[in-house]
């Protein structure tokens, strides 16, 4: 098993070389603009338009994930792991965060980058900020369903 590497820095701007897959974590309604996913949007705008497209045009659901290529060797992958947003006034809200579909993302993106033997990166407390998911849990994911697979991970703790 391969043990995660944490790191200062920007999950836009991933280390390395070779092939290389930047996830996060996505809602199913289909809109973005905050957090890692404005981040991502700014440096590549056809990763919310190929989002947008995709919502509408393949009806896709919680556990699934869209592989959008945005430079040579670079994939981000769009994963569905969270059921609406959190509002700041939703504080008796549950959480959006779906652990199960964020396990079944996670087991497709580890298929992917197998398949092509590529990294994968992703921002550190994925899925516990905006869709207020616990680290501890999403982390465990991580480890079961690509670390243990073999898979090079990298996760950024942002530092700016």
């Amino acid at each position: 098993m391969k043990e995660p590497t944490y790191i200062q820095g920007n999950v836009t701007n991933p280390i390395g070389g070779g092939k290389r897959i930047v996830i996060h974590c996505c809602n199913n309604l289909f809109v973005m603009g905050s957090g890692v996913a404005l981040a991502l949007l700014t440096k590549w705008p056809v990763v919310r338009s190929k989002y947008i497209e995709w919502g509408i045009k393949d009806n896709p659901h919680l556990g699934d994930v869209q592989f959008i290529k945005v430079e040579d060797g670079l994939v981000v992958g769009n994963m569905i792991g969270q059921h609406g947003i959190r509002t700041r006034n939703s504080i008796d809200q549950s959480p959006p965060i779906r652990y199960e579909a964020m396990d079944e993302c996670l087991k497709k993106v580890a298929i992917v980058a197998k398949k092509h033997s590529a990294s994968v990166h992703l921002p550190f407390k994925m899925g516990s900020d905006r869709a207020g998911g616990e680290w501890s849990k999403i982390e465990a994911l991580i480890r079961k369903n690509l670390c243990e697979q073999d898979i090079e991970v990298t996760i950024y703790e942002f530092n700016g």
